[in-house]
């Protein structure tokens, strides 16, 4: 339940359906979920429209429903408040609310890296101010939708870590005018979403953004030193610099396959990798931003919390299973970037092991698809891997141009790859997993299923 109250929404939406007069207890995209006093948006999107479920919503108690004026017909009038696009009227519900908070906010931005980084701050912000004082975004709700119910389920936190996406030109600008965050960070730089930002350059553009808000409005900002994008902005505001390679205020130096050393102590890192070390030095860097007089007794603390982190499904997720099965579930998400960080991780990780990767499509690449496809296969065959399981178009397109090589198999559906999976399955093995979110590649993992679990990092 958030703090929203009828007056608020009363001075948003000034001609509210007559059915209107139990307080306002939230907003709500799914009829599923709704509860009693919501209020309901019915968003149109690829897969549902909400106007299919307004009765539904109603029938649950939603306080009224918000519907589109193109789709009059599917609205009770008694119950419905009809306006032009209801994303843009729960987006500017959301601006007003925001602007009653009196509350700290982390802009958490970046080609890779947001959703640990934001998970690590808020986790590492909890174990020092409690978990009711520490808002975060749920999962990797950063679009222009996600960012506004985020902002619409702040409560009475003090603290909240606010992740953004950008998937087209502009959006940056959509989601600051939103959030007004006081703190931010842009993890990384790399090839994201180039279908609309056609190139690095105007992701950098797109991304710097939150840096230039900070700036002007903000509090503090923390700089990445090993982006190049980032390190070689001349930062306006206060900030702290974190680098695992370069001179920083905060230093932090990666020990393969899962630790950090900073502040003078080692940091286990239940996520491994050079790019998880990373996100945790930059976590600690907002940390000491907000808290600059943090004590050595807090960090120790925070060193023993730090082994109970688990952060998000499907990423940098290790598992272990009988008879000496290691699985990395990275399967959310993937682009260049981030796939190379996640077979550095897995090659780290898989000593001794036979090692099989299941990967998957990098979409969104526009013209530069073929390319980075083509690339990193190539980078597979000369590698270590004992064999190479891909699936989706690009990637067999990009195979079928190149050198034949017998560990590779590609596949045309996730049935059949997962298939071909459960019967390779031996022991002394460890499994990559990553591709696109639109592949569900974690599908897949279901072939684990009749396998003890022996522990997950």
């Amino acid at each position: 339940m958030s703090k929203l109250s009828l007056e608020l929404v009363k001075q948003v939406f000034p001609q509210l359906p007559p059915s209107v007069s139990t307080p306002i207890q939230g907003v709500s995209t799914d009829s599923r979920s709704l509860q009693p006093g919501e209020i309901f948006f019915a968003i149109s999107g690829d897969r549902f429209d909400g106007h299919d479920f307004i009765q539904q919503a109603i029938d649950r108690g939603a306080a009224f429903c918000v519907s589109s004026k193109a789709k009059q017909r599917k609205a009770d009038p008694k119950h419905c408040l009809t306006v032009n696009e209801p994303i843009d009227s729960l987006r500017e519900l959301a601006r007003a609310y925001r602007n009653t908070l009196e509350i700290e906010i982390i802009g958490v931005g970046g080609s890779n890296g947001k959703t640990t980084t934001k998970e690590l701050c808020a986790f590492l912000l909890s174990q020092l101010l409690g978990n009711e004082s520490v808002f975060k975004t749920a999962k990797s709700e950063n679009s222009i939708l996600g960012v506004a119910l985020s902002l619409l389920r702040i409560k009475s936190e003090r603290v909240a870590v606010i992740e953004i996406g950008i998937d087209e030109p502009g959006w940056m600008d959509r989601h600051l005018d939103l959030i007004q965050p006081d703190y931010g960070i842009i993890t990384s730089i790399s090839e994201e979403h180039l279908e609309k930002l056609n190139n690095i350059e105007r992701v950098a553009q797109e991304e710097l953004k939150l840096l230039q808000y900070i700036e002007q409005r903000g509090r503090g900002f923390a700089c990445n030193r090993d982006c190049s994008w980032v390190s070689k902005q001349v930062v306006r505001v206060q900030h702290l610099g974190y680098s695992l390679k370069a001179k920083a205020e905060i230093e932090g130096k990666y020990l393969p396959p899962n630790r950090l050393s900073a502040f003078g102590m080692e940091w286990l890192n239940p996520l491994p990798g050079a790019h998880n070390a990373l996100n945790l030095l930059a976590s600690l860097c907002l940390l000491r931003l907000l808290r600059p007089d943090l004590q050595k007794s807090e960090l120790k603390g925070l060193v023993k919390s730090l082994t109970s982190f688990s952060g998000e499904a499907h990423r940098s997720r290790l598992l272990r299973f009988e008879p000496n099965l290691l699985v990395f579930d990275d399967s959310y998400n993937a682009n260049p970037a981030s796939m190379a960080a996640a077979l550095e991780s897995f090659s780290e990780v898989s000593e001794g092991y036979e090692k099989i990767a299941v990967l998957g499509d990098m979409r969104e690449l526009g013209d530069r698809s073929q390319e980075a496809h083509r690339a990193l296969i190539n980078r597979l065959s000369v590698g270590d891997l004992h064999k190479i399981f891909l699936i989706g178009p690009e990637m067999t397109k990009a195979r079928s141009g190149l050198p034949k090589d017998s560990r590779i198999k590609v596949f045309d559906d996730i049935e059949t790859l997962t298939n071909s999976l459960r019967q390779s399955i031996t022991k002394n093995q460890s499994f990559l997993f990553k591709a696109s979110r639109g592949l569900q590649l974690e599908v897949c993992l279901k072939v684990f299923e009749n396998f003890k679990p022996k522990s997950s990092v």
